[in-house]
């Protein structure tokens, strides 16, 4: 039987509770916890007992982002046994994990969006400068057929 740590307890609970539309079971499998504990622990948590805060130990923003990286590319293909003992061994949880990789995704997506915005900024320009080319083009005609009568 392994002891968790108020703040694993305290993770894994936060986790259970934003689960959207996650069956807690999963939840429950991915973290090494029987289902009757995680509802144990949820109704304590609804009824006002928080569990202790966590001691500070090493945050997960202390990790750089070249060590996140690797830690998600290790973690890949990792199934949920390997990848609680993986998390484990190296002071981190799995959700912590799949808060990076989005992270990581959410970056990636954003020079696409500025590339769009650009490119549509882009075409905007040269078409506002092909509208004054044509008026200038116009206003010269008229101009040259104005100085054509005033001449004659």
């Amino acid at each position: 039987m392994t002891h968790l740590s108020a703040a694993a307890k305290t993770a894994i609970l936060m986790k259970a509770l934003e689960r959207g539309k996650t069956p807690l079971k999963e939840i429950a499998s991915a973290n090494n916890v029987g289902l009757s504990t995680l509802t144990r622990w949820i109704n304590s948590y609804k009824e006002g007992d928080v569990p202790n805060e966590p001691k500070l130990q090493k945050a997960s923003s202390d990790i750089t982002p070249a060590q996140k990286l690797h830690h998600i590319s290790a973690c890949y293909c990792l199934q949920d046994d390997a990848l609680g003992a993986y998390c484990r061994q190296h002071g981190f949880y799995s959700h912590e994990l799949q808060q990076w990789k989005s992270e990581f995704l959410k970056a990636l997506a954003k020079p696409d969006a500025t590339k769009n915005e650009e490119k549509s900024a882009l075409i905007l320009w040269k078409k506002k400068c092909a509208d004054l080319e044509r008026d200038v083009k116009r206003k010269d005609k008229a101009l040259a057929e104005a100085s054509a009568l005033l001449i004659f």
